[in-house]
């Protein structure tokens, strides 16, 4: 039968108090153990008692560990040197605490925080008490925390952290900066104390409609994370654009979602980028007005089956008269401003919703939205006037066709009607209008 060892003199009425101290000490969830100081033949520390929590720590056998010289059983499980400065600690007499690592004897290695606690008392050997706790997975998360810190400070993407505060005057809460990583700062060009307090809306462009923003508060208030792509004015008053995945995080105690995390890809060079190639598939170079391409979709739109009956939309096709004689007598910059200025004098004449395009060569395209076919013709016969009274444009008149676009009608159907009422026109001898209902 093992005997449990008296902390005390067995004097009187401690027998008991100890046999209980033993008793907590023993079914204590930390591991605890009790060394004295042996000094002959060598001063030396061994193990006078360790509890039960003690043997699937330390992965040893208690009666094994009982009377075994410390030394011996920690110099080759723990970092070298470790146990020496541990010693010298000791020999300080006072109570002190560390965290070190160590290596069980099933080869697995644990992160321990160990509490010293001299027990001093008159005419007993000098003895420590110690107190281990396996702090493996707090050490292992505050490592990932510093990485994950360094990893947020040091990357491309930018970092913030925004809470809801209550707003009053808007009757809402609103989501304020508290955190941003250097990276935002390097992108934006707002430092820390700039940005921190204000609000996404704050940053985003002048008419940016903050009645969607309030629909991703209101997924984000339920729990919902959120993938948009928004926009922000650099402080030097630049725009960026940029696809934010917001993240809400939950109170421990509220379970709110009253805090958001936002990762920003700066995607600003790419939708320039694919703006410059949409613009470049759809416009022409010399003109700068939309191409043929452009229109057929923009007429194919407007004509679809979803379009109500009574719609009304025209097509005007224009054919320059004498464009070649002026390429041939003056050479091709000179037709160059000659298309520039029909464009110029074409696009006067038309409204801002209506869509004027340079077919190719010298002809040109106008689809008027909701537009009966008496007022195109009167849009047609006003291109023709303006196309006259232009500078520097080497007496060039134009062949003019139009025609309805019908709903339901294919775009190809429609186009070449107007066509052939331009080529009619021009059959008659050019600087006319012809009119095409069929």
């Amino acid at each position: 039968m093992e005997t449990k060892p008296a902390l005390r003199g067995d004097v009187g009425g401690r027998r008991l108090q100890d046999e209980l101290l033993v008793d907590i000490l023993d079914h204590a969830p930390d591991a605890i153990g009790i060394v004295e100081l042996v000094s002959a033949p060598r001063n030396k520390y061994v193990f006078l008692y360790v509890n039960a929590a003690f043997e699937p720590l330390y992965t040893a056998n208690k009666r094994e560990v009982i009377g075994a010289d410390v030394s011996e059983f920690f110099t080759t499980r723990a970092v070298p040197g470790d146990l020496q400065k541990t010693l010298l600690l000791m020999a300080e007499g006072k109570p002190f605490t560390n965290t070190r690592t160590f290596t069980r004897a099933d080869g697995s290695t644990v992160w321990l925080e160990v509490s010293y606690r001299p027990i001093l008392a008159e005419d007993q050997p000098v003895r420590w008490i110690f107190i281990a706790r396996d702090v493996t997975a707090k050490k292992l998360l505050q490592d990932r925390a510093t990485q994950l810190s360094i990893a947020v400070e040091e990357g491309n993407d930018l970092v913030a952290i925004s809470v809801a505060d209550f707003d009053a005057g808007a009757g809402n809460h609103i989501w304020r900066f508290a955190y941003v990583n250097e990276a935002f700062t390097r992108t934006t060009g707002y430092r820390p104390d700039e940005i921190i307090g204000k609000s996404f809306v704050e940053i985003m462009p002048p008419g940016t409609r903050t009645d969607a923003f309030m629909g991703i508060r209101n997924r984000l208030f339920s729990g919902e994370a959120v993938r948009e792509e928004i926009k922000f004015v650099h402080k030097d008053g630049r725009i960026g654009i940029f696809v934010a995945n917001i993240k809400p995080i939950a109170d421990p105690i509220t379970q709110q979602f009253n805090s958001i995390v936002t990762i920003f890809r700066d995607v600003t060079e790419e939708r320039l980028y694919e703006a410059r190639l949409q613009y470049e598939a759809e416009h022409d170079p010399l003109t700068g007005l939309h191409n043929r391409r452009y229109f057929e979709r923009m007429l194919g739109d407007s004509v679809s089956m979803e379009q109500p009956a009574t719609a009304q939309h025209a097509l005007i096709f224009l054919d320059l008269d004498g464009f070649k004689e002026v390429n041939d007598r003056l050479g091709h910059e000179a037709g160059d401003e000659v298309l520039k200025a029909a464009a110029s004098a074409f696009g006067y004449c038309i409204t801002a919703t209506d869509v004027l395009v340079r077919w190719g060569g010298d002809e040109f395209a106008a689809l008027l939205f909701h537009c009966p076919i008496q007022s195109a013709e009167r849009v047609a016969q006003r291109m023709l006037e303006e196309l006259r009274r232009t500078p520097g444009r080497h007496w060039v008149t134009a062949s003019v066709g139009v025609s309805a676009a019908l709903p339901g009608e294919p775009p190809a159907v429609s186009i070449k009607r107007a066509d052939r009422g331009a080529y009619a026109a021009k059959n008659a001898g050019g600087d006319r209008v012809v009119v095409l209902s069929e």
